[in-house]
């Protein structure tokens, strides 16, 4: 046989045989069946109707194939898939009966390994409201405005409420609550073009959630309440001179508060300390007048221990001196470390804006001193969960309701 053809033949049987090898090698192999759990954050906010159809997308990094699959009633669903690396999404919106009660249903995963037969893969399944609630604590309830016993004006009842409006455990360790050195119903004061253009909120105080940095967990949707006083109001009474007695017909109780602000500025040695409360730690002045005219607002430190606090004073307080000679401490901070802020006055117009518009550019407004005004965000419905609007507009994120919501001890095992 000619050598050159005896070549060409034993040249086309080896080439026959690596197409055949290759072809074998490329074969897929056979899927593997793996079950998915969509885990709701938080039950209560999750409706089981709105759970069953709901897909669920997987994408292979490698190939960037897609699957989908549709969850049951119970958030499970099984599924087929080529081992290898995905990326699982769930994102639907569900509208409700207004704009404020959209919600969305969603959950992401990437770099998940499918490697078994019979894996099971848990999904954090996040439920929340469409429109802005905000990505860290914000305040769900601010009563500055204090309440008339029997005609007299008093300071005994005021109080925060924080509320945790993101899906993550967060801590409430150094958690601080400040009051603007600027008030809002008079004109500028001589310092503040100097910081403000620079987006530099100066303070006259604040006060902060003690704690090394996760000693105070708060859960998704869940709230802290901090008075100013936390004891039970409706139980105290005033006396003046020999003969005239003050009941406190209009307070409430906030024995049941998280925590207490004491000594508090406004009542100074008349102060009540409630031992079973933990006090907060004080810095400056916190100047919650019942007309609102020092606006509030929430930041974060690291943490609450008192070097940290000490630290953030020695580092941003400063000697302001005005023209005629008078001498201000301010404590300078960045607008970009406020969580929340709401701007407040009385009745009368809005003169000075003493927070940058991109934490409030709205105006909650009490009609006077003392008139039992709450001011509480707008109540947005998710499932049987309660969140709360927060687009950085407190014209449309609160709302101003007569009579206090009462914390008295046990309240939480009440809800």
């Amino acid at each position: 046989m000619n050598k050159l053809y005896l070549f060409k033949i034993l040249f086309l049987i080896t080439c026959i045989g690596i197409i055949f090898s290759s072809c074998e090698e490329e074969t897929p192999e056979a899927k593997v069946t793996v079950t998915l759990n969509a885990e709701p954050v938080i039950n209560e906010a999750v409706d089981p109707n709105l759970l069953e159809g709901l897909q669920v997308t997987l994408t292979d990094i490698r190939t960037s194939e897609v699957t989908t699959s549709f969850l049951s009633a119970q958030g499970v669903t099984t599924v087929d898939l080529y081992k290898g690396t995905y990326n699982i999404t769930i994102e639907k919106l569900f509208p409700g009966e207004t704009d404020d009660s959209d919600c969305i249903y969603s959950a992401n995963a990437e770099n998940i390994s499918v490697i078994s037969n019979g894996q099971i893969i848990n999904l954090n399944l996040n439920v929340y409201p469409a429109i802005e609630t905000g990505t860290g604590f914000i305040f769900s309830e601010l009563f500055f405005n204090g309440e008339k016993n029997q005609g007299w004006m008093m300071h005994p009842d005021q109080y925060y409420v924080i509320f945790n409006p993101t899906q993550d455990t967060l801590y409430a360790d150094g958690i601080s609550i400040g009051t603007t050195a600027q008030p809002s119903i008079v004109d500028k004061y001589e310092f503040y073009d100097q910081y403000m253009n620079q987006d530099i909120v100066p303070l006259t105080g604040f006060v902060t959630i003690p704690g090394s940095g996760n000693e105070y967990p708060v859960l998704p949707g869940e709230k802290l309440v901090i008075a100013a006083t936390a004891i039970n109001h409706t139980q105290e009474s005033l006396t003046l001179g020999d003969t005239l007695t003050i009941a406190f017909d209009h307070a409430v109780d906030l024995s049941g508060a998280d925590f207490e602000i004491y000594p508090d500025f406004y009542k100074g040695d008349n102060d009540i300390d409630n031992p079973d409360v933990t006090n907060l730690l004080m810095t400056g002045d916190l100047y919650s007048h019942p007309r609102g005219f020092w606006a509030h607002l929430i930041f974060k430190l690291d943490n609450g221990t008192e070097s940290t606090v000490e630290q953030f004073y020695n580092e941003n307080s400063t000697i302001f001196v005005y023209s005629d000679g008078y001498e201000q401490l301010l404590l300078l901070l960045d607008a970009d470390q406020i969580l929340d802020g709401v701007v407040s006055g009385d009745a009368r117009p809005l003169v000075t804006r003493p927070l940058p518009e991109s934490v409030d550019r709205g105006y909650f407004q009490v009609s006077g001193c003392h008139s039992s005004e709450l001011a509480i965000r707008k109540e947005i419905m998710v499932g049987n969960k309660i969140f709360y609007k927060d687009s950085n507009n407190s014209d449309d994120d609160f709302i101003n309701r007569k009579g206090q919501t009462a914390y008295p001890e046990g309240w939480r095992d009440l809800k």
